[in-house]
């Protein structure tokens, strides 16, 4: 059975462990630290940071390292006033009244949200673990500070809703890829118009309208692997494929790409634990 990765994603460093022999254990980050920081940079070149590396540089390139996002993880600007004279880098208002931070990504400027900051400090948690491991991470338990309030935890939803639909686009581009031959240019011309939408839903921050695109993406999937299904079944019975069926079996993990089996990309099938209700 795959292990569960569990993460605390904290506003100064984060820490990862899973259950091994009913104890858990502290998993080390590929610099060999127990924790990491929980700082994500963007370099002139447009190279981006996450962890130690970002933290080294953080002196030279304070304008574009972010740290302490957590602290404005679902707050209104207006209630960050006081934060945001503690930080060098540029915090602005966002659209909708949320906090945005702005960097500088290939000399332009360049707006980010705190999930999307926290999402890629996952990723290189979950990338890191994957390397210690030895196995793909597919499923991972994310601690909630007590104090966080409603908007807060809304926040940390919309991570795990961005990093659930950015996993499905990428399992379906590989998909398509690597099924090339399998499916029509009617059910692709369908798969890769919905596939836009979840993406464009993903230059946006709000979580219903990425969940929605994503949901049809899966929706989309299993119309079209069920056709693909019953064509290799047809084949099957006429005699038209070689020995065992094969010809006309579907795409290899020809389901929908929902997150619980994705095996690649950030945190997915995430789960938030409230520390206050398990302390």
């Amino acid at each position: 059975m795959a292990k569960v990765l569990g993460i605390d994603l904290g506003t100064t460093n984060s820490c990862m462990a899973v259950i091994e022999g009913g104890e858990p254990a502290v998993l080390e980050n590929s610099e060999g630290k127990r924790t990491t920081p929980s700082v994500v940079a963007f370099t002139k070149t447009g190279d981006r940071l996450v962890g130690e590396a970002a933290k080294r540089q953080a002196v030279t390139n304070s304008r574009n390292t972010i740290y302490s996002i957590k602290r404005f993880m679902g707050r209104k600007y207006d209630e960050v006033q006081d934060e945001i004279k503690r930080v060098p880098y540029k915090v602005l208002r966002a659209a909708n009244g949320d906090v945005a931070v702005e960097v500088e990504v290939d000399g332009k400027p360049k707006q980010f949200s705190p999930p999307e900051i926290s999402a890629m400090i996952l990723a290189k948690l979950k990338a890191d673990a994957e390397m210690r491991l030895g196995e793909k991470i597919t499923q991972a338990v994310i601690t909630t500070p007590a104090y966080f309030n409603d908007s807060q935890r809304q926040n940390k939803e919309e991570l795990e809703t961005r990093n659930e639909a950015e996993n499905a686009v990428y399992r379906t581009e590989r998909l398509l890829k690597d099924n090339q031959t399998r499916i029509s240019d009617a059910n692709r011309s369908k798969i890769e118009s919905v596939l836009n939408e979840v993406k464009d839903a993903l230059k946006g921050s709000h979580a219903a309208a990425i969940k929605t695109a994503s949901d049809k993406l899966n929706q989309t999937w299993q119309t079209v692997s069920a056709e693909l299904y019953q064509t290799a079944s047809e084949k099957t019975r006429a005699g038209q494929g070689p020995a065992g069926g094969q010809a006309g079996t579907p795409p290899e993990d020809g389901g929908a790409p929902e997150g619980s089996k994705r095996d690649e990309g950030p945190i997915i099938d995430a789960e938030v634990v409230d520390e206050k209700k398990v302390a």
